[in-house]
């Protein structure tokens, strides 16, 4: 809940962002610094206009305060097969050990394919982790990777230049003992997002979700799920739906 004399919205500044680059890990650390200096939140949720909340504001809290500091993130140990890309069969690896060509936070490619200028071996301060960027930090932990990253400008540097770094880099310090010490025990491997993928190539984004997925929706929000996406606007019989089943 809002307490009282609290503002619910904060607009923040415009930032450019693109596809795969570090400007959306700078947009998400400029929502997270908002989030700490303008609210008690005990919890911050990452999420896009596209993620559409499966429990009341009420039944969130309740959910959250079961593991109270913990984090709720998507988390995989890399390397990982599901990783591999048409031009490496290495996990994944092949994001962390290359730089690639950067304008500003902005990563240039060709085809849909990032352009590597160089090899680089990944810091050995981290405990290489990646999943989806939907997540759920709790305060002290939004504000441990906002220290992390403000005190180590060659740590920063070695993201920016990393492909779909919103991907791996939260992931990644937070689960790194040398950085954040006890605290990556408190990240959870726990995503609260029901997300239907494709069936015939998870590699690809996520289907649209329609009245005809209300069955595994409400299913996923029994199980715990906190959150769906994609949901459309003009989806509005689906979004009266899980209304009325989901967050009542």
């Amino acid at each position: 809940m809002i307490p009282p004399g609290m503002r619910s919205v904060h607009a923040l500044p415009r930032r450019s962002v693109s596809l795969g680059s570090w400007s959306l890990v700078e947009a998400e650390l400029d929502g997270l610094r908002a989030a700490l200096s303008q609210s008690r939140a005990g919890h911050i949720a990452i999420m896009s206009g596209s993620c559409y909340p499966l429990a009341s504001a009420e039944a969130i809290d309740d959910h959250l305060a079961d593991a109270p500091g913990c984090s709720h993130f998507e988390l995989h140990a890399l390397p990982r097969n599901t990783w591999d890309a048409p031009w490496a069969n290495d996990g994944g690896m092949w994001r962390f050990e290359h730089r690639f060509l950067t304008f500003g936070d902005h990563l240039m490619m060709i085809r849909q394919r990032p352009l590597p200028i160089w090899r680089q071996t990944p810091p050995a301060c981290l405990n290489l982790h990646g999943g989806a960027q939907w997540k759920v930090y709790a305060r002290h932990h939004a504000r441990l990777l906002l220290q992390v990253i403000d005190d180590n400008p060659r740590l920063r540097a070695y993201w920016k230049r990393m492909f779909i770094p919103d991907e791996a880099c939260a992931h990644s310090i937070l689960k790194s003992p040398e950085l954040v010490g006890e605290a990556a025990a408190t990240v959870l491997d726990d995503n609260l997002w029901f997300i239907h993928w494709p069936t015939t190539d998870p590699t690809q984004h996520p289907e649209w979700l329609t009245q005809d997925d209300a069955d595994a929706i409400t299913a996923a929000a029994q199980a715990g799920k906190l959150f769906a996406r994609k949901v459309g606007s003009a989806q509005g019989t689906l979004l009266d739906f899980i209304d009325a089943t989901c967050r009542s």
